[in-house]
């Protein structure tokens, strides 16, 4: 009997083992935690003033923009066509730009429904120091700027040809908020047309990325609504996963 219970202990731990190292590499279904980093002025005690310590953000190995751009840099190889459907300041039109294009090869399309988007996101390219003087002056050959609404995609994009397309949804960051100001932001209608629309473009091996942001007024059904739509994709096709700090609910929720 010790025999027996010997090898189904070493049975065990060979399942096991087997099941964690041929599992997909970046999607273990595992729990991770992490002391977040806080930005804390040491010359200052909390304790005896009346000064306000600041939060500990969603920065760090396993926040939602490190996970994003580590999974974006195993899919987008140079030549791809690559968009991002919310282009904004331009952060993540950059980093897209950096995986899919070079002097010569590559297409990005950077869609936002603001003109200071898309201004923003010019000026970000021609101050870059990660490109070239070359790909600067010839910007127009590799990158598509389009002032829209992302419901609708450009046509000359041909259905599963696409590697990756981003969306960081929710309203301009740096833009002056308040009652004296309109606010633009993201609509869960649209968001929604625009992910259907984006499915047919993604071809075989692509992806999807969408950041969700619920701690802003309509932010929570937006997330919520983007979450039932990929929850229903055929899992045939599509395999979906979600990223979200359990313990902060009102930070960005991440689907890959």
């Amino acid at each position: 009997s010790t025999t027996i219970s010997c090898i189904v202990v070493f049975m065990s731990l060979f399942q096991a083992w087997t099941s964690f190292k041929y599992a997909p590499k970046y999607f273990h279904n595992k729990i991770f935690s992490i002391r977040a980093f806080a930005v804390n002025d040491n010359s200052i005690d909390y304790k005896k003033t009346s000064a306000v310590k600041p939060v500990a953000y969603n920065y760090g190995p396993i926040g939602d923009k490190n996970i994003a751009q580590h999974v974006w840099s195993k899919v987008v190889k140079p030549g791809d066509v690559v968009i991002d459907a919310t282009c904004g300041n331009g952060h993540d039109s950059i980093k897209m730009a950096r995986l899919a294009l070079t002097e010569s090869i590559g297409k990005l399309y950077c869609i936002d429904i603001q003109q200071c988007a898309i201004d923003n996101t010019l000026s970000a390219f021609r101050n870059s120091t990660e490109f070239s003087d070359a790909f600067k002056q010839n910007i127009s050959d590799r990158v598509i700027f389009s002032c829209s609404d992302h419901k609708t995609f450009p046509p000359e994009i041909i259905p599963s040809s696409v590697s990756l397309i981003t969306y960081n949804l929710g309203y301009l960051p740096g833009r002056p908020r308040g009652k004296e100001y309109e606010v633009i932001q993201t609509d869960f209608s649209t968001t929604i047309t625009s992910i259907k629309n984006a499915a047919n473009l993604i071809k075989e091996g692509g992806l999807l990325s969408v950041t969700a942001y619920p701690g802003h007024k309509g932010g929570e059904t937006e997330l919520y609504e983007v979450q039932k739509l990929l929850s229903s994709f055929d899992q045939e096709d599509w395999r979906i996963h979600s990223h979200m700090p359990l313990n902060r609910p009102l930070l960005p929720t991440l689907f890959l």
